[in-house]
């Protein structure tokens, strides 16, 4: 995958292979581009959810089974949690 962003006049692009977490920040809650550290989000897909933590740093869960029966277990190699599961119906 091949991004490419504007800053200014100034044309930046980078090319990607595998597997790479993008985390779109320009219609943010705080303005533009702006986060807040302690705030955390949990962007959830058909394919699995997201978990973008205040510092930027992300963890992934591939979503296994549907319905109230579905799990979402992290990817290999993060511990920062085994698996997520739905206590309620989830939204988005």
């Amino acid at each position: 995958m091949t991004v490419t962003w504007f800053t200014g006049q100034t044309q930046t692009t980078r090319t990607y292979q595998g597997t790479q977490k993008l985390v779109n920040r320009t219609e943010g809650e705080f303005g533009n581009g702006w986060s807040f550290a302690d705030l955390d989000r949990l962007a959830i897909s058909d394919a699995g959810a997201l978990w973008v933590q205040g510092n930027n740093d992300t963890v992934w869960f591939a979503k296994e089974g549907n319905g109230a029966s579905a799990t979402y277990q992290r990817e290999v190699g993060d511990l920062t949690f085994s698996t997520l599961v739905p206590t309620d119906p989830l939204t988005r």
